[in-house]
């Protein structure tokens, strides 16, 4: 206790001959004109000087006087030094009395101390007292809220086998709902084609469609936020820009990178490995660090599903990720591949981190890509190419 009390005082240990070693050795260049020179304090406070002497060929000269620097660790020790730094001439070379220094000093340190001190005891009073009067804190244990058996990936210390067995336990559910996903463009485009082809006159307002077709096309405007009371024609364009596919590499990496590799306590406890934010009271996890004053919380999801089809959901539908669809659509137009790295260009919004967090994923995707792409093959007609 009597330590914690002292003010932050610095020892060092050093050869004997050797206390004003560290003032010879300050390098500092003042004006040489001026009178008044003021040099700045030493880092330390008390040079403890060992009886050893070596030579540049560690030919022993002096001896090392071990219970010498025991009295002087405990001298210094009562005088309230608590720490001090090893700092013997040729100790980069012959550190066997450092090594011995080193090993005594901690049991000189941390020795207690009988040193009457009244202000110390009546502080330690009062803290026991305070203590007293205050509930012990209990630890709670969240409980996961899925029934999703998860791969313990905080015990993984190989780092190749833990991203092998990450992008393994992701890959199914992306592929899936990005076929979904998929599905439903290719079956609103078979609905443009038609429309089109038995609209002669091609009315600049108007389509040919079906009642189921356009119930069908008015479901999913509202289920994509596209304003629905728009001409068909403006509906059928708001969709194709939100209807559509992620690249499985950004998706990926994202995930990689908000669920800190699928350790976080929002992927532990919610399956949330995006980090999908929510407003609705006890919709989901508080963040420990979250400000005042503010609302949201950290989506709690089902299943892995269920966190993909939120993600992509909210990326084909918030108004922040405007520019990553306009990307898409503007790749989609020119007939190229779907790029993750083009993608995440789209992403600045998503973090606060803006672009480093952009660059950080574009990295992720390069480094990863081997892990990510084996079996692409498994998305069978969906393009998720990665360059």
């Amino acid at each position: 206790m009597h330590c914690l009390s002292a003010k932050s005082s610095q020892a060092s240990v050093d050869h004997s001959g050797g206390a004003d070693a560290l003032r010879i050795g300050y390098q500092n260049r003042p004006d040489l004109f001026k009178l008044n020179i003021s040099l700045p304090g030493l880092l330390n406070d008390k040079v403890i000087e060992v009886q050893e002497r070596l030579s540049a060929s560690a030919q022993m000269l002096i001896p090392f006087d071990k219970p010498d620097l025991v009295k002087q660790l405990d001298r210094a020790q009562q005088q309230g030094f608590c720490s001090c730094a090893i700092v013997f001439m040729h100790g980069y070379r012959y550190f066997i009395g450092s090594v011995i220094a080193i090993l005594i000093a901690p049991f000189s340190f941390l020795k207690p101390i009988l040193v009457p001190d009244s202000t110390l005891s009546l502080a330690v009073e009062s803290a026991q007292v305070a203590a007293q009067s205050q509930p012990i804190p209990v630890k709670v244990i969240e409980k996961k809220r899925h029934n999703v058996t998860l791969p313990d990936f905080a015990i993984m210390r190989d780092g190749k086998q833990k991203k092998r067995q990450f992008f393994d336990f992701l890959r199914p559910a992306i592929v899936s709902e990005n076929q979904k996903s998929m599905a439903l463009r290719q079956q609103l485009e078979a609905i443009i084609a038609l429309a089109l082809k038995l609209d002669a006159q091609e009315q600049p307002d108007v389509m040919a469609l079906s009642p189921s077709q356009a119930d069908f096309v008015t479901h999913l405007a509202r289920q994509y936020k596209v304003n629905s009371h728009q001409p068909i024609k403006g509906q059928l364009k708001g969709l194709l820009n939100r209807l559509d596919i992620i690249p499985m590499p950004l998706m990926m990496v994202q995930a990689a990178n908000e669920s800190a590799w699928g350790t976080s306590r929002f992927a532990q406890i919610g399956l949330n490995f995006f980090g999908l934010w929510c407003y609705r009271p006890s919709c989901g996890m508080v963040p420990n660090g979250r400000v005042k004053d503010a609302t949201h919380e950290v989506q709690i999801l089902n299943s892995v599903d269920q966190a993909v089809r939120r993600y992509l959901h909210n990326s084909n539908t918030n108004a922040a990720y405007n520019v990553f669809r306009s990307i898409r659509w503007q790749l989609r137009l020119e007939q190229q591949s779907l790029q993750a790295d083009v993608f995440a260009f789209g992403l600045l919004p998503y973090s606060q981190r803006g672009v480093e967090y952009v660059l950080e994923l574009n990295n992720m995707i390069r480094h990863n890509r081997h892990y990510i792409m084996p079996a692409a093959e498994l998305e069978g007609s969906v393009t998720l190419a990665a360059d």
